[in-house]
């Protein structure tokens, strides 16, 4: 840890969901790897610098030696200058307006912020979520092999390798599995939906955000990487969408006085079955005697269901045959017969 660049960019707005206006970056100069820290107020810079030594200590032993900064406020303060003292680091601060002097920081912060944009426009995400898209943004830097080194910054940091296979696409559709002891019943939802976020570096958990602006860590997540909700997914007032998989049919139970209406001969011959001795004297019920009207009312459920009402005491179009064809009828020799033959033939 001979030497580590650090900067600070923003006012940034929006502000993210969680209040931060700030990123604020660490860059070893020698192994390439950032850190990012996001901040609601530039005073906090100072708590996440001694909680990066902290780290850097406990990986390696040692704090480190220089730091290159420009002239901030954040940088120049007493808390910050009597914590260099305190730790004996060697502070170098870049001439105002200058900031060609910090190459490595202020290139470094044009580059992780271009990758965020990039991240929000491929995945249709509003601006809010900029703190999450620039801090994927720097992991995938980590991620990425250096010129110099021919490896990636993560691992000449933490000594390992990373596993790439839980790498997934930045604000692809997730759906995180709730456990059976949250379920609200045996049919409720086995899965929420939400969309990806992050990593948690480490643990190999995924960061899922949700319509509410909630997030949660997670294991047991589906992606779907060809799918991306964008900002439609945080605008909808509902989570998810509700409809039903068996529709149920609609069917009339009462006869709408509207739809009744006069009809000619013709449209009567469509409905009564033709005979020549009623054709003149054809009469249907009417709602009172001085006017015939035709109603009629057309089940949808199956044919023969058409129903034509007459006056009491008007001969029907056609009688009913009482007529019955006695072959038709089993009796009980033919039944005792059909029997013993079916018996024989088993």
């Amino acid at each position: 840890m001979q030497c580590v660049d650090m900067d600070l960019s923003g006012r940034i707005t929006p502000e993210t969901a969680g209040g931060a206006q700030y990123y604020f970056k660490i860059t070893d100069q020698f192994s390439h790897f950032k850190s990012i820290f996001l901040l609601k107020t530039k005073s906090e810079a100072l708590v996440h610098f001694q909680n990066y030594c902290r780290q850097v200590f406990s990986l390696f032993g040692s704090y480190p030696i220089n730091v290159v900064m420009d002239n901030g406020g954040e940088f120049v303060s007493n808390s910050f200058r009597n914590y260099f003292k305190k730790l004996g680091i060697i502070t170098h601060y870049t001439a105002r307006y200058t900031p060609k002097q910090n190459p490595v920081a202020e290139r470094g912060n044009r580059s992780t912020s271009e990758k965020a944009r990039a991240l929000l426009s491929h995945a249709s995400l509003p601006n809010v979520l900029w703190g999450e898209a620039v801090v994927s943004a720097v992991l995938y830097e980590n991620l990425t092999p250096t010129r110099h080194h021919k490896k990636s910054a993560y691992k000449l940091w933490y000594g390992r390798c990373f596993n790439y296979s839980c790498l997934r696409v930045f604000g692809c559709k997730a759906f995180v599995n709730i456990p059976k002891a949250k379920r609200l019943g045996k049919f409720s939802d086995t899965a929420k939906k939400g969309i990806l976020g992050g990593y948690q570096v480490g643990q190999n958990n995924w960061r899922i955000l949700f319509p509410e602006m909630k997030v949660i860590y997670s294991h047991n997540v589906i992606f779907h990487e060809t799918v991306f909700p964008g900002r439609s997914f945080f605008n909808s007032n509902k989570s998810a969408s509700t409809f039903d998989l068996f529709p149920l049919p609609m069917c009339e139970n009462s006869l709408d006085e509207n739809k009744v209406s006069s009809m000619n001969l013709l449209e009567q011959s469509q409905i009564l079955p033709s005979n020549s001795s009623h054709e003149s004297n054809t009469e249907i019920c009417s709602t009172t005697t001085s006017s015939r009207q035709v109603v009629s009312r057309t089940s949808s459920r199956r044919p023969g269901w058409d129903i034509v009402l007459a006056l009491v005491g008007q001969k029907a179009p056609k009688d009913i045959s009482s007529d019955i064809n006695l072959d038709n009828v089993i009796t009980e020799k033919k039944v005792g017969k059909e029997m013993l033959f079916m018996l024989l033939m088993n």
